[in-house]
């Protein structure tokens, strides 16, 4: 296994923490762990939910006029919603109160050593991913699944996207070790391009041409250099002139029928690519691998 440590390129999924905001969206998500939770190797779920008011001193006044703490009700609220989907042993319901969201996460991912974190995305309502994108910069080793609304409860295809970086080659050996837990078959697509501002200029068949046989010869290197001894998936070459990466990648995951698509987390700038597909108005989850 060439290039990547063996201790970490198998995707764990033993403690999840799923993130709730209190909205219709904490249903979808309650529901898909109790699918998520038969398919892969998941002990324990904490469903997590940080109390925070855009404006603390009338959260104050309106937390003293109730007769009991809101912790307590919000925990009420949620478990009553959880055990019609999930044992009671096999949950836990963890209360914060604080301003920043994100930074809470990232204790809590710590704290209780969080394999996967999981969140919802509200495609209805135009959901940009904010909060996401804040874990993801200040993240731990947790993985993250971003789960639409209208995601399918069903995991029999994930799609790995390469750019024939070492980041995407840990990806696709965790995915395949994702794979192995859930009899998921693992698929992978490269998408070449060149910037479409010499187009007017410059021949697109000439340039497609050259750019098909650079990629082959560097996909040979890449196997050799990070992939050696690791079983290869089918993948799949794709140009266009006309759409960024991201709406590519998600329009190849469509037509294959894909239920995820996994990509590597970037721990100091995350990447474009990634950026771009959450705050697309994608109807699959995304699994953003550490």
């Amino acid at each position: 296994m060439s290039g990547i440590q063996k201790d970490k390129a198998v995707f764990e999924s033993k403690r999840v923490l799923v993130a709730l905001d209190m909205t219709y969206m904490d249903s979808v998500l309650i529901r898909y762990l109790a699918f998520l939770k038969d398919t892969i190797d998941v002990d324990h779920i904490i469903f997590y939910h940080n109390i925070w008011f855009d404006t603390p001193d009338n959260g104050a006044e309106l937390l003293s006029k109730l007769d009991r703490p809101l912790e307590d009700i919000l925990k009420e609220k949620i478990r009553t919603q959880i055990i019609e989907h999930i044992d009671e042993n096999d949950f836990s319901i963890t209360i914060t109160q604080s301003e920043d969201s994100a930074k809470e996460i990232k204790k809590t991912q710590k704290s209780e050593q969080i394999d996967l974190t999981v969140f919802g995305k509200k495609v209805s309502v135009n959901d940009t991913g904010y909060l996401i994108e804040r874990v993801l910069y200040n993240n731990t080793d947790s993985n993250i699944l971003v789960v639409p609304e209208t995601a399918f409860y069903r995991l029999e295809r994930v799609l790995v996207p390469l750019d024939f970086s070492r980041k995407s080659s840990k990806a696709l050996i965790k995915s395949l070790s994702l794979a192995k837990k859930s009899n998921v078959e693992i698929s992978c697509l490269h998408v070449y391009a060149i910037s479409n501002i010499y187009f007017p200029y410059l021949p697109i068949k000439d340039l497609k041409d050259n750019t098909q046989k650079k990629v082959s010869s560097e996909w040979e290197r890449y196997k050799k250099k990070y992939l050696q001894d690791v079983p290869i998936p089918e993948i799949t070459f794709s140009f266009n002139a006309d759409l960024p990466v991201s709406r590519v990648i998600y329009e190849h995951a469509l037509n294959a029928e894909t239920d995820m698509i996994a990509l590597p987390a970037d721990s100091s700038v995350i990447n474009s690519t990634l950026i771009s597909l959450l705050k697309m108005d994608m109807h699959l989850p995304l699994l953003v691998l550490s």
